[in-house]
């Protein structure tokens, strides 16, 4: 289950939190745009590659 927190402003940036090692980190906005669906997301800190929709918290979608 993801679970989204709303973000003031105008956000330019997403912050995922990545499902194996639970660590938060940004990706731009334009990567969360739907017609990204099929690019899978790298953490960059346990190098996991994942699904958008896969990230436990997301803010600023």
């Amino acid at each position: 289950m993801t679970v989204h927190v709303e973000k003031l402003g105008l956000p330019r940036d997403v912050f995922v939190t990545c499902p194996q090692c639970k660590k938060i980190y940004y990706i731009e906005r334009l990567f969360y745009d739907p017609s990204y669906d099929h690019v899978k997301l790298h953490c960059p800190f346990c190098h996991h590659e994942f699904d958008k929709r896969d990230s436990p918290q997301v803010w600023g979608a």
